[in-house]
């Protein structure tokens, strides 16, 4: 009766296994076992009807009698993601009990696990069989009674029968709210994940492939010592270091599946952080980041067994209006955020937080994304709310990097920041931007055109880190002008604006004689004519951004665009017109116009558009209306007021670099460069000398009525910079990117023997250097000049990234044999890297082995490793630094050797032997270098599996990681060491989830991985009780986790 109504939905019936008259000898089966051979026929069932890529779809189960707690017990042994069945549990949609006994049973625990969009009927008859209490589930809300006997609670008379009707009618019920539910939650799911780029596509998260890096901060960071720590960094007044876009060693990067693994914490003991913070600018991608978390978690199981559900709370949400009501909770927060759209939203959200409440929150994840945006502004019940939900167990708060965190917040565990991508990331973006999407062909000569522009521009290269300003710079590249890509900063800025104008003109539906503009009217307009159609959204864009920047405001309520628009642009409709704009986005674009925040696309955005605002007062002679958003206090100042009062203030450092270039662009750069140097003037000089060098970089080098005064100012810092260095035997203005190559090259030839070796000292700590201060540098690399001067030479050349001319890599390796220790040591170093050295040179790097000066042999080492295919000859002798004396140089060769496919068994048994070494570090380096191999030789394995009993916890699970690795294991290696494996996996058991099992197939199965044991002698699982329980006979506790462990099996 039952398909005929309700077609071809996925239902299943659940009944007792029962039967009165079974053999008096068959072997009954338990109740976990009929649970998993219910779920197992399911499995089956659906692969045979070829509905495999289906398994997600939504599932209503009827159960009936005792079958109910058959199938609770099924879907509880499936709530792990590991579970063979887990999409069977995150399958089932609804669930009608008929008569099933609820009381002493496993549905507390599907209370505690259940998801809001489970639904959960109870049906149940009049006539007693068991009491009341036992035949309803706690967590239905209203159980239906049918007047019938237990035997034919699922047996009806036909589609006339009155409680056929009533269960039909319930079904048919569910399953109009399951599939409706289903549909509009996956909607409004993949919605939400989606991001969109500049050119208007539509990326969803799966597609995002570039991972975010997470760094953790410096403070937090005293462990991390090494090489790591000098990286090279540019000076803390650099553009890049303002913005934060350095490039961090990546030795203390941290991935998102490994964020919740067990790390030390600030008080030296190791923890598994579960309050984590992170801190980002705008623009680096923290939205992103949340939404990438939510995404891999449900599509790539990460953090699979942590936690049953991720929920992605955007905070600025609890600033809504409508969601100020006396004694906001959870409840009402589930429902706004989740299921306001559903007819059933608030028994949804009910069900949401008795989940939370049931397991304590210990399985569930709160992203708690932008804690900066609500920090100040809540009062009353909700600020008491978000100090509630701060202080949850589980929870990822991001924030803005000025966020003063409230003082009632409980201890984090863990803090971190979202920094942008990686050099490589950068290139890899590059590459896909200008790969066709259907053919997947690449445009090779644009790729290498715009990698070269940025090897030739290191600033613009450290500001590609900001996702969004690679995002704008490639959406712009193909309408950068025919004479050549802009030099500067601000025309790359300049060229995006007019870029993203071109695009939104199109959006705001622009109209020309009241007929709407073309693309190819706009394609062929002038900058000029482009502005005239935006006139109205450029001056609220200026405005809105010089105030905001005045008075230290980057996001924009209601209340302040309307201020703004009001004074400064009244025929703007707002809410129309804003979403249209390129400039701005809004965290929450589904929410209502007066709900939503707008904020610059990046800060240096708002800074671009503040500078034009100065920019349009300044050439109109009128007053900055400095209204002071957040207080209604408006002061007017003159242009040259402002300059005077805040030309030294390092917050408007990019501001006056963006006011220089563009009045540059119109010719004027000379009247502000000579206000810059009136008074008031630094008493002490470095700061206006910093100043001057950071806008001068923004002023194209040409001839104008500035080329005089430009020269002055130039001289005027070489002075400064030989003045510096013989002062202070440093110099931190020439370590900044902005100082001119022409200056350096100047400065650098007029020195005397002294103030050059300093500035070249300076110059080897940049992360690049102008090509034509390598020309002139290149020819004092000779034997004839200082080994201080040499080595500051060569530290120089190798921090270059460009291609530099064999010329100069022969001269670097000719330094290879140079008498002095550090001379060779930056030869070695300057050459690192480079992927296409010939073999003559990789000779002579490998000579270096056998060095007398430790320095050296660990730079050959370092600089070795990095080459895949090296000869046996120079695999041997970085094998040979093993038994070096010194302990960092016996490190560096384990690391070059470890992960190499192409190493001899012999070199593994000389890295084996250092599994002895007395130093801890060398012995976890050992393990490191063992890893990645599935076939290492029985010897070896002995040697690891003796490590099972170090005393380095570390070096324990090191060698319970490559043993697990093995293809196969013998017995004879792992049974002397059978208690220590048993043990660590026992500790580790209590952290995260793990399991282990020894069955008669004679294989050892972890849920990290299955090994094969072999033996012709043993049956695996008997070996391994006989021995856990011989090992374990020491003492009480022993005994015990050895009964335990027999027990498990």
């Amino acid at each position: 009766m039952l398909p005929s109504q309700v077609e071809a939905a996925r239902i299943f019936t659940c009944d007792w296994p029962a039967d009165l008259l079974q053999p008096s000898d068959l072997v009954q089966k338990t109740d976990d076992e009929i649970a998993l051979l219910l779920f197992e026929g399911i499995k089956r069932d659906l692969l045979r009807t070829h509905d495999k890529k289906k398994v997600d779809r939504p599932i209503l189960f009827i159960a009936s009698c005792l079958g109910g707690i058959i199938l609770a017990k099924a879907l509880v042994g499936a709530d792990y993601k590991s579970s063979s069945y887990y999409s069977l549990r995150t399958a089932t949609r609804g669930i009608i009990f008929l008569a099933t006994p609820f009381g002493g049973t496993s549905f507390e625990d599907v209370a505690i696990w259940a998801d809001p969009g489970l639904t959960v009927w109870a049906l149940i008859r009049r006539r007693e069989l068991v009491d009341m209490r036992s035949a309803i589930l706690q967590i239905v809300l209203e159980p239906l009674p049918l007047d019938r006997t237990h035997r034919l609670m699922n047996k009806f008379d036909g589609p006339k029968c009155p409680d056929y009707k009533q269960v039909s009618g319930k079904i048919l019920e569910f399953l109009t709210k399951i599939c409706g539910h289903q549909d509009s939650q996956c909607a409004l799911f993949a919605e939400r994940l989606k991001i969109e780029r500049l050119s208007g596509d539509l990326l969803p998260m799966d597609r995002c492939y570039i991972n975010l890096a997470i760094v953790e901060w410096p403070s937090d960071n005293a462990t991390h010592g090494g090489k790591g720590d000098t990286a090279q960094q540019s000076s803390p007044f650099s553009l890049l270091a303002r913005l934060n876009v350095e490039t961090p060693d990546k030795t203390i990067e941290v991935t998102l599946p490994t964020l919740f693994e067990p790390r030390k914490s600030q008080d030296g003991q190791k923890k598994q952080p579960s309050r984590i913070l992170i801190r980002g600018r705008a623009g680096v991608g923290k939205t992103t980041l949340c939404k990438k978390i939510v995404h891999d978690f449900k599509y790539n199981n990460l953090w699979q067994g942590l936690f049953n559900r991720v929920l992605w709370v955007p905070l600025r949400n609890l600033k809504v209006e409508k969601r100020q009501s006396a004694g906001y909770n959870f409840r009402d927060l589930f429902y706004h955020e989740y299921f306001s759209q559903d007819l059933e939203g608030r028994e949804l959200s009910e069900a949401l937080w008795r989940a939370l409440k049931d397991t304590k929150s210990g399985r569930t994840l709160l992203i708690l994304d932008g804690f900066d945006e609500v920090s100040q502004g809540l009062g009353g019940d909700m600020s008491v709310f978000l100090e509630e939900l701060l202080n949850q167990p589980n929870v990822i708060i991001t924030a803005r990097p000025n966020a003063r965190l409230p003082p009632r917040l409980d201890p984090l565990d863990l803090e971190l920041e979202t920094i942008g991508f990686y050099p490589d990331q950068i290139t890899a973006y590059i590459e896909n931007t200008f790969t066709d999407r259907e053919t997947r062909e690449r445009d090779l000569e644009k790729i290498k055109e715009v990698q070269s522009f940025l090897q030739r521009h290191p600033l613009m290269q450290g500001l590609m880190r900001i996702p969004i300003q690679l995002d704008a710079f490639c959406y712009t590249w193909n309408g950068f002008p025919r004479e050549g890509v802009p030099e500067t900063m601000t025309a790359v800025y300049k060229a995006i604006e007019a870029s993203l104008w071109k695009k939104d003109i199109l959006k705001l539906q622009k109209k020309k004689d009241g007929e709407p503009l073309t693309g190819d009217q706009i394609k062929k307009a002038s900058r000029k004519k482009i502005e005239s159609f935006v006139e109205q959204e450029l001056r609220f864009l200026e405005c809105l951004a010089f105030l905001g920047f005045y008075d230290d405001v980057i996001d924009f309520d209601w209340e302040l665009r309307n201020a703004v628009s009001d004074r400064f642009a009244s025929d703007l409709l707002l809410d129309k017109d804003l979403p249209c704009l390129s400039f701005l986005r809004t965290s929450d674009p589904s929410s209502n116009d007066q709900d939503r925040n707008y904020h610059f696309l990046h800060l240096t955005f708002q800074e671009y558009f503040a500078a034009r605002y100065f920019i349009r007062q300044w050439k109109d002679k009128q007053q900055l209306n400095c209204l002071q958003l957040s207080r209604d206090n408006c002061n007017n100042m003159e242009p040259a007021t402002f300059l005077e009062k805040y030309k030294y203030d390092p917050r408007y450092d990019i501001f006056w670099r963006f006011v220089a270039g563009l009045l540059d662009a119109d010719d004027m750069a000379l009247d502000f460069f000579q206000m810059i140097e009136k008074e008031p003037r630094d008493l002490l000089g470095p700061t206006h000398q910093r100043l001057v060098m950071h806008c001068l970089s923004e002023v194209e080098r040409k001839e104008s009525n500035f080329t005089g005064l430009r020269a002055r100012l130039e001289n005027q810092l070489e002075q400064w910079l030989l003045f510096e260095s013989d002062s202070t035997g440093n110099s931190k203005l020439v370590h900044e990117m902005e100082c001119p190559g022409q200056v350096l090259s100047n400065v650098l030839t007029q020195a005397s023997e002294g103030e050059r070796t300093v500035l070249l000292e300076s110059l080897s700590k940049r992360t690049a250097v102008p090509f034509n201060v390598i020309k002139v540098v290149f020819p004092w690399l000779t034997n004839r000049t200082s080994a201080r001067q040499c080595a500051a030479i060569l530290r120089m050349l190798g921090n270059q990234h460009n291609n530099l001319p064999d010329k100069i890599h022969q001269s670097i390796a000719a330094r290879l044999k140079h008498e002095n220790g550090s001379v060779r040591e930056a030869a070695i170093e300057a050459l690192r890297g480079r992927a296409d050295l010939p073999n003559q040179v990789l000779q002579s790097i490998a000579a270096r082995l056998e060095d007398k000066d430790r320095g050296v042999r660990e730079a050959a080492i370092e600089a070795l490793r990095g080459h895949a295919h090296l000869p046996d000859q120079v695999l041997q002798s970085i094998a040979a630094r093993l038994e070096d004396k010194d302990g960092g140089v016996q490190w560096a060769a384990i690391e070059a050797l470890g992960g190499r496919a192409d190493l001899p068994d012999q070199v593994f048994q000389s890295i084996a032997v250092r599994l002895e070494d007395e130093d801890g570090g060398v012995r976890r380096a050992a393990m490191k270098a063992l890893q990645g191999r599935a076939d290492l030789p029985d010897q070896v394995l002995q040697s690891i599996a003796a490590r099972l009993e170090d005393e380095d916890w570390h070096v324990q699970w090191k060698a319970i990681e490559v043993l697990l690795y093995q293809s196969a294991l013998s017995l004879d290696v792992l049974i002397p060491h059978i208690r220590s494996f048993y043990d660590a996996l026992l500790q580790e058991s209590f952290r995260e989830h793990l399991f282990w099992y020894a069955s008669e197939r004679s294989f050892i199965g972890t849920n990290l991985r299955h090994i094969y044991l072999t033996s012709e002698q043993h049956n695996g699982k008997e070996v391994v009780r006989k021995l856990l329980l011989e090992k374990g006979a020491a003492n009480v506790n022993d005994r015990r986790r050895a009964l335990l462990s027999i027990l498990s099996y």
